[in-house]
């Protein structure tokens, strides 16, 4: 694949998702915050959704709500934006709270 055809898919994708969420979440043009709940890990949802934001000029903002967090994974979201983990991988590790 060369990469007009590659961006032409991604565009594609992206149109589809933007569909997606006009059609599941009534208002959504108007919306200025958008709130995700996850059981998270490192938040790539999110950073995806705030590129296509980005990338479509869409000035909402994201707000990840995660059952688990790996917080250092949650250090390059956007300024605007906001990611809080209910259990923190500081405070339980992966390994001990499968114990």
């Amino acid at each position: 694949m060369d990469p007009d055809e590659i961006a032409e898919l991604a565009a594609g994708l992206r149109a589809r998702l933007l569909a997606y969420l006009r059609q599941a979440i009534p208002g959504f043009d108007g919306c200025t915050d958008l709130v995700l709940a996850d059981l998270g890990y490192s938040g790539s949802v999110q950073k995806a959704l705030r590129r296509i934001f980005d990338l479509e000029g869409i000035e909402i903002r994201l707000h990840g709500a995660y059952l688990m967090s790996l917080d250092d994974a949650f250090d390059d979201v956007a300024e605007r934006d906001s990611a809080e983990g209910f259990i923190s991988d500081l405070v339980v590790t992966p390994i001990s709270s499968a114990c």
